[in-house]
């Protein structure tokens, strides 16, 4: 039994990542880390988009009341909801991009997959039809 209050320490970042460090090191870019860091990637954007207007409403109330005022009830929400709207296109934008390209590569593989029982069936017709008994109109 292991004591619930010993910690192991990890030995590398893809141990202590998971799935997303293993990815991250992945030098040879077998796999995808941008459609899993997306909700990370929101978050920090709305958090960014959040302290630039808080900053901005601050440094309004600071020059006079009715700026902050007018800053804060009318300007801010205007422009986080337009903020707002761009980075969620912005991102679902690079999402679809990588869903295509996902798409693509599955279809690139059922092509070959395709190509792999064609080139079977011609292989087998040459074995199972003999010369001369192929049903065209012109052997008989």
């Amino acid at each position: 039994m292991t004591d619930p209050h010993q910690q192991t320490e990890p030995s590398t970042v893809s141990s202590l990542l998971g799935g997303l460090g293993a990815a991250l090191m992945d030098l040879r870019f077998r796999t995808v880390v941008s459609v899993r860091m997306l909700p990370a990637a929101y978050v920090v954007l709305v958090s960014g988009l959040a302290a630039i207007l808080l900053s901005r409403t601050v440094s309004a109330f600071a020059m006079s009341l009715w700026q902050g005022l007018i800053e804060l009830f009318l300007v801010t929400p205007i422009y986080f909801i337009a903020g707002l709207v761009f980075i969620r296109v912005a991102l679902e934008f690079v999402h679809a991009v990588f869903r295509i390209a996902a798409n693509v590569d599955a279809l690139r593989d059922w092509s070959q997959d395709i190509h792999g029982v064609e080139a079977l069936r011609d292989a087998l017709k040459t074995l199972v039809i003999p010369k001369g008994r192929g049903g065209n109109a012109d052997d008989g």
